[in-house]
């Protein structure tokens, strides 16, 4: 179980992480936007190249905002994030400039879900309870972005206990 203390800029729930830095062999700090609504952690171009990742042969893909659609995103795999003391290994990342971010990395719902999350305001702590072996973390060189615990979320809808499919009709 994880408990870190929550910080707040601009509204916003943040949390301090590490980022693996290629340059220097160590973990990075790095303050995380804890952002439900993100389907994938995104990470500031800046940031990434200071750590030493070659951005130049990155993924290209297409996200969805709100008012816009199909806006071109490049993603690569950081090879290791950590959350307190717990490792993750490698894990899928957007990147782009985030200058107007209030901090260099948003925490998403490909890493977040991976965890038993529960939000104590009272105290500004949130904690994280893993819901995988811990044990058992990925390479960058053995990472698969459709099958890792870490990479392309799938979204399956549910209701009342039946899986939904995308061209069915449905009142939730």
């Amino acid at each position: 179980m994880i408990e870190l203390a929550m910080e707040f800029f601009l509204g916003n729930l943040c949390i301090e992480i590490g980022l693996w830095s290629i340059k220097e062999k160590q973990f990075k700090k790095a303050d995380a936007l804890f952002d439900t609504g993100a389907h994938t952690t995104h990470i500031d171009t800046g940031t990434l190249k200071r750590l030493g990742y070659n951005l130049n042969e990155a993924e290209k893909s297409y996200i969805s905002t709100v008012g816009s659609s199909k806006l071109q995103i490049n993603n690569i795999v950081m090879d290791n994030i950590k959350i307190g003391s717990l490792e993750l290994g490698a894990a899928l990342v957007n990147f782009s400039e985030l200058s107007n971010v209030s901090a260099s990395v948003i925490l998403g719902m490909n890493i977040i879900k991976e965890f038993n999350v529960v939000l104590d305001f009272e105290n500004e702590i949130i904690t994280l309870k893993p819901n995988f072996d811990i044990k058992l973390t990925t390479p960058p060189e053995r990472f698969n972005k459709h099958d890792s615990r870490f990479g392309v979320w799938t979204i399956n809808k549910k209701h009342e206990g039946k899986l939904l499919n995308e061209n069915e009709d449905y009142n939730i």
